[in-house]
C-alpha cells in the first residue's frame, strides 16, 4: 500500500499530532519549529508502519513527532545511520517502557 501524504485528511491529522506533541521530538526532546525557525524540521512518524498496519494509517495514537535526525535513525531507508527501534517517550521526556518510572 502506498500512503498518500498529500491527502487532506493526513495534512489535518499531521498538524494535530504536532500540536499535541508541542512540536517536540518524542525521542530526543528537540523542539522542531522548521528550518527557517530553528533548523530542526518536524516529522510525523507512524509508530507502527503503514506497510505493516494500514488499518492504523489515520490513527492518531499510532503517530509521534520526531525530528529529522531521529526519524532517519528509525528508518534505514531514509537515513544513513541505519534503522533502529526508538523507544516511545512519555510527555515528561522519559522512556515509556522504563523500569525506573
Amino acid at each position: 500500500m502506498t500512503f498518500n501524504y498529500k491527502h487532506p485528511k493526513w495534512e489535518k491529522l499531521r498538524l494535530k499530532v504536532l500540536r499535541r506533541d508541542n512540536w517536540t521530538c518524542k525521542f530526543c526532546g528537540q523542539l522542531c519549529l522548521g528550518k527557517k525557525k530553528n533548523g530542526h524540521s518536524p516529522t510525523v512518524d507512524h509508530i507502527k508502519s503503514v506497510k505493516d498496519r494500514p488499518d492504523l494509517a489515520f490513527d492518531i495514537a499510532n503517530m509521534q513527532t520526531l525530528c529529522k535526525p531521529c526519524d532517519n535513525k528509525k528508518h534505514a531507508e531514509k537515513g544513513r545511520t541505519g534503522g533502529v527501534d526508538i523507544e516511545p517517550v512519555c510527555d515528561d521526556g522519559f522512556p515509556a517502557n522504563s523500569e525506573w518510572r
